[in-house]
């Protein structure tokens, strides 16, 4: 969802308010909130009328911080979606003149402590991404609508992947994507499996635990900043409300961050081995029978394709009669010696 025209200008109907400074700090067991007003408190009556962002940092596993994002507390906050698998990790704290030091395991968190307004996570001592002044906000619209936004900088030459199955290529820079699961066809923009989930190049990744409409602008010109040193991008990600939770990794590699991710979200069964084999899709086909299916693998086969299973979509049943799971008999007189026919030729149907 895009609240500006490019990087800057606010488009008309939306205001911004983003945290200039950390006027105070809390501690508890589980980690630590910052207050973070909208704008500088040079003096005790500044904060007449002036809002702020509550910033609660915890660490949740081990290279895990959990970044949630809070403008008002008031409404009860809905189920998420996903159960994770959060761990009690108490983080290793520490401080410089320059900045607070937060550590889970190799993955660090810094807090600027003066100047801007300023967050920035490191693995093993390298830098993974920030997040900077005019990045975290929170936006109301015409109609009074509240909206909770991140932006986190990317590096020169950095990709993103994952947000599930979409359309478009896999590495996602450029795009813009709502991730919001609905029945999807063909040649649509939209999709049945998505997830709030993305992975860096740079070897970090970013889940926004929240079952609601997830919107992600990856580099596009909602995130770019030009600058003295060159251009720059972000990656932005918001939802509707007062309050976002996202959940930051980081790794030795993109391997090593999609283990923890696959730890703290569950892991499934192994599938069969045949099932990781090339499925092929049939409904397109312009006669479609019992003899295009066996068309289909017997050219495969001669272009030697392997295959494992065959997609019948639903055009096996009769037209207007999707709802009947009644083979057409017309087109496929005898399914029960096709299917057969298929499995002694290691080809499962679908």
């Amino acid at each position: 969802m895009k609240f500006t025209d490019g990087l800057w200008v606010v488009k008309e109907g939306y205001q911004l308010e983003y945290p200039k400074e950390i006027s105070d700090i809390s501690y508890s067991e589980s980690g630590i909130t910052l207050f973070a007003p909208y704008s500088e408190q040079a003096n005790s009556s500044d904060c007449i009328g002036c809002g702020l962002l509550a910033v609660s940092i915890s660490a949740i596993g081990a290279n895990v911080f959990s970044v949630k994002i809070t403008n008002h507390r008031g409404s009860r906050a809905q189920k998420s979606v996903l159960e994770l698998n959060r761990a009690i990790v108490k983080p290793v704290s520490s401080e410089t003149e320059e900045y607070y030091s937060y550590t889970s395991s190799l993955l660090e968190l810094r807090i600027s402590k003066h100047g801007t307004w300023g967050i920035s996570f490191y693995y093993s001592g390298r830098f993974l991404t920030s997040t900077e002044l005019g990045g975290m906000a929170h936006i109301t619209d015409s109609e009074g609508n509240s909206y909770i936004r991140e932006q986190l900088t990317l590096s020169e030459g950095e990709c993103i992947y994952g947000l599930g199955e979409l359309p478009g290529p896999i590495v996602r820079n450029g795009g813009s994507y709502d991730i919001w699961n609905e029945d999807a066809g063909m040649r649509m923009g939209r999709s049945a499996k998505t997830t709030p989930f993305f992975l860096s190049s740079r070897g970090y990744g970013v889940l926004v635990n929240s079952p609601e409409c997830v919107s992600f602008e990856i580099a596009n010109d909602a995130t770019l900043d030009t600058t003295v040193e060159g251009v720059t991008a972000r990656t932005q990600f918001s939802i509707a409300g007062e309050t976002m939770e996202y959940i930051l990794m980081g790794g030795a590699s993109m391997k090593h961050v999609l283990d923890i991710y696959s730890e703290m979200i569950g892991r499934p069964d192994l599938p069969p081995a045949w099932s990781f084999g090339s499925w092929l899709s049939s409904p397109l086909l312009e006669e479609y029978d019992e003899d295009a299916i066996y068309d289909l693998v017997e050219q495969a086969k001669g272009i030697n394709m392997p295959f494992s299973v065959i997609n019948f979509g639903p055009f096996w049943m009769k037209g207007f009669e999707w709802t009947s799971l009644l083979w057409d008999e017309t087109r496929f007189p005898d399914p029960q010696q096709m299917i057969k026919t298929l499995h002694e030729n290691s080809i499962r149907v679908c």
